[in-house]
């Protein structure tokens, strides 16, 4: 950071106060939800995480990590006795990331079936830059899941879980 144009960022599409829109730094989601959950998927600690607000199948449900520079970062903590090195990188219209290490800790995550499906509605968004767009997918709940371990004995810290909730992605009538 910061973000800025002459920092090299450039705008793509971001989720502002409920909307799809457009801004500097749209985009970067993406690597943060590959280093989100190469450390999730590792055994890390989730220090600070927050999903998106609308479903996008591109990410794995609940285990997206968005940003919004100064409000919402993604955090992980090493918590094992060896140092980790993140790769990442571009290829092929993809972002590449790779968790190098030891291996220390043994992870079984999981993420249940979507469920408490709320459909969309219609909204009006009075920002300048509308662009009206018909109804999406729907909202829903999914429950992520994990258990990290060590020599066969379960670390209840960094084990356990959450729910995370999806808006549904509503129709948008403009001002």
């Amino acid at each position: 950071g910061p973000i800025t144009a002459e920092n090299g960022f450039v705008s793509s599409g971001v989720v502002a106060n409920g909307f799809n829109s457009t801004a500097m730094g749209g985009g970067l989601s993406q690597l943060s939800t590959n280093t989100f959950n190469i450390g999730y998927l590792g055994g890390m600690e989730d220090v600070e995480h927050k999903p998106h607000s609308k479903y996008f199948d591109r990410y794995p449900m609940g285990r997206e990590a968005t940003l919004w520079e100064g409000t919402i970062d993604m955090k992980w903590k090493n918590t094992s006795p060896y140092g980790v090195v993140i790769d990442t990188w571009v290829a092929d219209g993809y972002v590449h990331s790779q968790l190098w290490s030891t291996k220390y800790w043994d992870v079984k995550a999981s993420t249940s079936d979507p469920y408490n499906y709320r459909q969309p509605t219609t909204k009006n968004n009075p920002a300048a830059d509308c662009v009206p767009s018909g109804a999406g997918g729907p909202g829903f709940t999914v429950d992520v899941s994990r258990t990290v371990s060590h020599d066969g004995t379960t670390n209840e810290e960094l084990s356990g879980g959450y729910s995370w909730t999806y808006s549904p992605v509503d129709a948008v009538t403009c001002n």
